[in-house]
């Protein structure tokens, strides 16, 4: 069922602060920002609000072969203890057209200390420069080479696949594409308030679409970025609420964020997986907006947050 946007919850005052900064931040048009600023800004936010730097184990960088263009893959392994055995494939989000491994540097070194898990970031195309299904083909390549380099050699015993915002779209898209061509399926997927419907048509996005951080037509802007011919829309590759074999999902793991225009296509996702049998838990989160993983300086909920990650992994 949708969630129930119309109860009353009182904002925190971190997350009134953090949305009176957005109203006082220097004067630019998101809608109108050239793309490169886009990508300038968001990683200046992501440093200047994200949770401390963390010494990990190991990290190293591994380029994967790219079954769709010259170029390799670049990734970044993350190992936290050499004991690890569950490993998390993580795509980072930014609206399909921003963000980076380098962006997602310290995010990630805290998912994979917090977790105990390895860790491995995918520098999937980014939109415009890399359209849809750009990116999917990158994450679905990565994906299979960790289950025939790692899994084969027995290095790790579960592989995952996790994703943010528009990250955690393709990592979903890429369990349909995985599913439709008959191969192996991640153990679990991690949605951390992703997207799953370019129609932008629940009731979330009219509650929570101005004013609260990421809004409707910023949405809008990202999805324009990514599916340049509008036909592709209602492709459940890129809106995977679509999908018609939903009951060939792996056990999915939900985190929303309540004050979200993305929020209620969560719920409405987690629903349809639980009508066709899949295993399927939500954690929403109150008084938060979207991307509020990405700013611990802010958030105090980050660090519960990954525990219940963990805690919810640690099962399969």
């Amino acid at each position: 069922m949708p969630l129930d946007i119309k109860r009353i919850v009182k904002i925190p005052d971190y997350t009134q602060n953090f949305l009176n900064a957005l109203k006082f931040a220097p004067d630019r048009n998101v809608l109108n920002t050239p793309i490169e600023d886009l990508r300038q800004d968001f990683a200046k936010s992501v440093g200047m609000f994200g949770r401390a730097h963390q010494d990990v184990f190991y990290v190293e960088d591994f380029y994967v072969e790219s079954s769709k263009h010259k170029n390799p893959i670049k990734t970044r392994f993350y190992l936290p203890a050499s004991d690890a055995k569950k490993i998390i494939i993580y795509l980072h989000g930014g609206g399909w057209c921003r963000g980076s491994i380098d962006t997602y540097d310290t995010h990630v070194r805290d998912m994979a200390n917090r977790t105990g898990m390895a860790v491995l970031s995918v520098e999937y195309g980014l939109a415009p420069e890399n359209p849809f299904p750009a990116g999917m083909y990158d994450a679905v390549d990565v994906y299979l080479w960790v289950k025939n380099t790692f899994q084969k050699e027995n290095d790790f015993l579960s592989v995952f696949l996790m994703g943010d915002s528009g990250g955690g779209n393709i990592a979903a898209a890429s369990i349909c594409y995985l599913v439709d061509n008959q191969h192996p399926i991640p153990d679990a997927y991690v949605g951390i308030y992703p997207s799953f419907d370019f129609s932008l048509s629940q009731k979330s996005y009219e509650t929570y679409g101005t004013g609260y951080g990421l809004t409707k037509d910023m949405t809008r802007m990202y999805v324009d970025y990514y599916v340049v011919d509008a036909k592709h829309k209602k492709n459940y590759l890129a809106s995977p609420m679509l999908y018609p074999h939903l009951n060939k999902f792996p056990t999915t793991y939900m985190l929303t964020a309540q004050l979200d225009p993305l929020a209620d296509e969560q719920a409405e996702f987690c629903a349809k997986l639980k009508n066709e049998g899949v295993d399927a838990v939500q954690n929403v989160v109150p008084g938060v907006v979207h991307p509020f993983m990405l700013f611990g300086k802010i958030f105090p909920e980050v660090p519960g947050c990954i525990d219940w990650i963990k805690e919810s992994l640690l099962k399969k």
